[in-house]
């Protein structure tokens, strides 16, 4: 009963937090269609997933941390999956640059980026950021 209680307050939270940021983004939407100024929107698209990454890996991490052992760095999946999906996050946000229209795959990129893929990779970065963080 008490993994019931700690599971369901748990879900109750991240529940809450996402109503705020999907409402903070239906705010920003309003905002960018009156003065045509996207920045906002599209940095507050990218970060809000990676936070939410990061909050659905905080639980296993406070677990990990009460077990008291060395903690180190898996390189390997940092760079094979973190790295990748930074790329995509960083060219994302670069695209509104003059600088960004240089990056390789920008084009195809921002082709992407009203969808759910961009998403997705957000989120799957903020998992991976902390995932990556093992105690040995």
């Amino acid at each position: 009963m008490k993994n019931f209680i700690k599971y369901f307050i748990g879900t109750i939270v991240i529940g809450i937090i996402l109503y705020i940021g999907f409402r903070i983004q239906l705010n920003l939407v309003e905002v960018a269609e009156t003065t045509f100024r996207i920045t906002s929107l599209v940095i507050f698209g990218t970060l809000f997933p990676i936070f939410i990454g990061m909050l659905l890996r905080i639980p296993r991490l406070i677990q990990e941390i009460r077990e008291e052992k060395q903690w180190k760095v898996n390189w390997m999946k940092l760079v094979a999956i973190g790295l990748p999906s930074l790329y995509i996050i960083i060219a994302q946000l670069l695209f509104f640059t003059s600088f960004g229209h240089y990056l390789p795959f920008s084009l195809g990129i921002f082709q992407l980026m009203d969808s759910n893929i961009t998403t997705i990779i957000s989120l799957v970065f903020g998992y991976v950021l902390l995932d990556s963080l093992m105690n040995k």
